[in-house]
């Protein structure tokens, strides 16, 4: 089954001219839609790429996984530019309140546009549903976000000993990029009208997914320059596991290295990442992302396994794949 990109933009596209943004408004919100559906041959996006796998799989009609896919985009299209905002990493010169407005019409008026409108072909049921699962899924990252925002930016002084550090954090990356991807998984399922237990089974693989890309991407932004969750001074899971790991000595100099890197210091970040690259706690990140592949895998049972849904699968820390909110 052909699943072109530019179908997907499409239904994307209409849903962002369709609310009315303006002129200072709708440019942002169309760039940042073409940048994420036009990535080229060598990169794929998974907030479109899941949908559209799970739909092939379930035997789903193109129409109904383009739309999936378009609902996938403009979710994460506006959960990136509001996460953009909430660290602090917006371009100069341009309004966080107006991008802040961009992300939540994004988020709750474009993608549950697509979705009132499937109503007559899929049934409002599905479409309820559908809807009501967007709601709950925006709640639940937004909490996600928030104990993002109060914990694993913060954990300096006070809470960086926590051992209960290391488990805090899977549980925000579970609701953070784990229930994004859950409802990209679960979408195109459930409007293709697939059992309640089949729908179950892609929600949690999605949650799995999500889980191990959001560790890829933690590896990415602490390990590899230029050192982004290091100088913004995020205490992702590489940080919280390598530092219980170092011998104390080495300790006290990566905390003062990383303290200094949250001070914007890039050669001090360039030090803590040399050591936590060599540290036993890289091989737990990798161990970890294993674990959420095999939770992946198993969640789907005896679920045809297409080669787009092993694709999804083969996400690996060094690929190319853009997947979730750095």
């Amino acid at each position: 089954m052909a699943l072109a990109p530019p179908e997907v933009w499409s239904v994307a596209l209409r849903a962002v001219e369709s609310l009315a943004l303006g002129p200072e408004l709708a440019p942002r919100a169309r760039a940042r839609l073409e940048r994420l559906v036009r990535l080229g041959p060598d990169a794929a996006f998974l907030p479109v790429e899941l949908p559209l796998a799970v739909g092939e799989a379930v035997g789903a009609e193109p129409w109904v996984v383009h739309a999936a896919a378009a609902v996938g985009a403009l979710v994460w299209a506006g959960a990136d530019l509001l996460d953009d905002v909430a660290d602090g990493d917006v371009e100069p010169g341009v309004s966080a309140s107006l991008d802040t407005l961009v992300a939540c019409n994004l988020m709750q008026g474009a993608a549950q546009r697509v979705l009132a409108q499937l109503a007559p072909r899929v049934g409002a049921d599905r479409a309820v549903d559908a809807m009501e699962r967007l709601a709950c899924t925006l709640a639940e990252m937004s909490r996600g976000q928030a104990d993002d925002l109060t914990t694993l930016s913060g954990v300096g002084a006070a809470g960086r000993d926590d051992p209960g550090a290391v488990g805090w954090y899977d549980e925000v990356v579970a609701r953070k990029a784990g229930a994004e991807l859950a409802f990209f998984a679960w979408l195109p399922a459930r409007l293709a009208g697939a059992p309640p237990a089949t729908c179950d089974a892609w929600l949690q693989f999605g949650r799995a997914m999500g889980c191990l890309v959001q560790v890829r991407s933690d590896l990415s932004g602490a390990l590899t320059s230029p050192y982004a969750d290091l100088l913004a001074g995020k205490r992702t899971q590489p940080v919280l596991v390598g530092r219980f790991v170092v011998d104390e000595a080495a300790r006290v100099g990566l905390d003062q290295d990383l303290d200094r890197a949250a001070r914007g210091d890039r050669a001090a970040a360039a030090r803590a990442a040399g050591v936590l690259s060599s540290a036993e706690g890289l091989f737990g990140s990798y161990v970890k992302m294993e674990l959420h592949r095999y939770r992946a895998a198993a969640a789907l049972g005896d679920l045809p396994r297409t080669a787009a849904i092993e694709r999804v699968l083969a996400v690996h820390p060094e690929s190319k794949v853009e997947v979730v909110h750095e």
